[in-house]
């Protein structure tokens, strides 16, 4: 009796391993057809789920992979930006989310917001031509800062830039315009 009750028992967890492993490859192989038919929501959400039922963690990746490809292939560069480096060093994602941030920095730049512009290909380092990118719209700052009278910050955007074009020659010419004017107002005060 003590043997049929422990074969019984024996014979119970075996059916429940066996239904729960089931389960785990069913709803393994639904999330799996999800995420080949784009639905990345549902397919991370199974996923998610299966813990670590084979390669379930991995795939979590593979959705939220999918979910910054369609946001950037929808034109939403800043959620795919932010969801390419969630993602770390999964695939290309660091990659895909500097040509995002590159993609909306250049948008800026069209839409004459240099300020934004600057800042984003500044954060690009070398990426591209995101460095003379960013000089010239440092550039423009300070030609427009010159344009609207304001002397220091224009000196300031001009020293910063060293070397770029003209840059080192405009902030010494803004120097020799602050002499003059106060050669200027010197004489009209005599």
């Amino acid at each position: 009796m003590k043997h049929v009750k422990r074969i019984f028992a024996l014979l119970l967890a075996a059916a429940l391993l066996l239904t729960a492993t089931g389960c785990s490859a069913s709803d393994y192989k639904k999330a799996t057809e999800l995420l080949n038919a784009g639905n990345y929501a549902d397919a991370e959400a199974m996923f998610l789920a299966l813990g670590d039922y084979k390669d379930s963690a991995d795939l979590v990746l593979k959705c939220r992979y999918g979910f910054a490809d369609v946001a950037e292939a929808g034109g939403d560069y800043a959620a795919a930006a932010e969801q390419f480096k969630a993602l770390g060093d999964y695939e290309d994602s660091a990659a895909r989310a500097s040509a995002c941030d590159y993609t909306l920095a250049d948008a800026a730049f069209a839409e004459g917001d240099l300020e934004t512009a600057e800042t984003g290909f500044t954060a690009l380092g070398d990426y591209e031509d995101s460095a003379a990118r960013a000089s010239a719209c440092g550039y423009a700052l300070a030609e427009a800062a010159l344009d609207d009278g304001d002397l220091d910050t224009a000196e300031e955007r001009f020293t910063a830039l060293g070397d770029y074009e003209d840059s080192a020659a405009r902030a010494a010419g803004i120097q020799d315009l602050r002499l003059a004017t106060q050669l200027t107002g010197l004489w009209a005060s005599e």
